[in-house]
């Protein structure tokens, strides 16, 4: 039980006093407008800057809150500089915060452990194809060990041709992957490299029954050098 949680909630962890986070993204198109807590008693209202940056007194892991009172926002570590990717510890909730794009979200965020068991809010993606995507989305996200995306809504709302290329490559410690009920865009052609070399390091447990990839004309690679484990369940899936 307990109350739902309608915030967007992630752990970052600084190691001194005085560091500073930003939450990065791009500039443009997207659009920002959201509230944020940043976990030290300080907050924020209606940030509308890409890297928006953001100051601790003291060393210490911290619980930032994009507000549900948000009405959009959009994170890119891709553009992240490497000392600020590892600060990024663990992303525990989506909340209902409506969401521009999934595009290289957590992309070389090394350090993020995964443990939210809810789904983003893809009703009001930026209006730019490109972004209508989860392209590259955890690629390189080595300390993520779990994830289940089967309860996840509205993913056809994802329409760019890539928008699942690369989706997990080289989430090398992924030790369960549950992408069971994945529904794609019909414009959804490239799948290239969706799960390359998962689970490398540990041997990985994977379900994704009843998917639909009706659009798809390149796999190619999808599960490349992908470490099973007890379990490589791929059953029905609907193609073009």
């Amino acid at each position: 039980g307990g109350a739902v949680d309608n915030d967007l909630v992630m752990e970052w962890t600084t190691t001194s006093d005085g560091d500073s986070i930003e939450l990065s993204s791009v500039i443009n198109p997207i659009i920002y407008d959201y509230d944020v807590d940043w976990g030290d008693g300080s907050s924020e209202s209606n940030v509308t800057t890409n890297d928006k940056t953001h100051t601790y007194t003291t060393a210490g892991t911290y619980e930032v809150r994009i507000k549900s009172s948000s009405s959009s926002f959009a994170l890119d570590m891709s553009v992240s500089s490497s000392a600020n990717r590892i600060k990024l510890t663990k992303f525990k909730n989506w909340g209902n915060v409506p969401m521009q794009s999934l595009r290289n979200m957590f992309m070389n965020a090394t350090s993020m452990v995964y443990e939210a068991t809810d789904y983003p809010n893809l009703t009001a993606l930026n209006s730019t194809t490109l972004y209508k995507s989860a392209e590259q989305m955890f690629r390189n996200c080595t300390s993520m060990t779990d994830l289940d995306i089967s309860n996840w809504e509205n993913t056809d709302l994802l329409t760019s041709s890539n928008a699942w290329k690369l989706f997990l490559f080289d989430c090398h410690n992924l030790a369960n992957f549950n992408g069971s009920n994945l529904t794609c865009a019909s414009s959804c052609s490239d799948f290239q490299f969706f799960a390359h070399d998962i689970g490398i390091n540990v041997g990985c447990n994977v379900t994704m029954d009843d998917c639909s990839f009706t659009g798809a004309t390149n796999m190619t690679k999808f599960f490349q050098n992908a470490k099973a484990n007890t379990t490589f369940s791929v059953k029905n899936w609907t193609l073009n």
